[in-house]
């Protein structure tokens, strides 16, 4: 499986070697490599942008009620709707939250470096 981690430097990493390659002078070098991911990002805003939800004919349907007793819903309930704020929970979003906020943080000291 390619996950974007690799894909990206792969792709910066060839695009300068073929840019140096062609002459392009170092100074140079990465102006085509940002538009071209530039247009990446362009390209998949406009995919995202273009995502429509499920027609109701694709959706599932609850199973019929037997007799006068009605199933019981099972599955995801969705925000709000299932166990609440539990440990698991917590844990999980600070495994998510932590990282993003320290990259936050390190982006943020760089950028300060830069206009000091």
């Amino acid at each position: 499986m390619v996950n974007g981690g690799v894909v990206g430097p792969f792709l910066v990493g060839y695009i300068r070697d073929a840019q140096l390659q062609a002459g392009v002078d170092r100074a140079l070098v990465y102006d085509r490599t940002l538009y071209i991911l530039s247009s990446f990002l362009v390209l998949g805003f406009l995919c995202n942008a273009l995502i429509r939800p499920v027609a109701p004919q694709w959706l599932m349907r609850p199973p019929a009620a037997q007799g006068s007793v009605a199933a019981a819903p099972s599955g995801s309930f969705g925000i709000g709707m299932g166990g609440g704020l539990s440990a698991a929970t917590i844990t999980a979003w600070l495994a998510v939250g932590l990282p993003i906020a320290w990259g936050v943080w390190q982006t943020l000291q760089s950028a300060v470096k830069i206009f000091q």
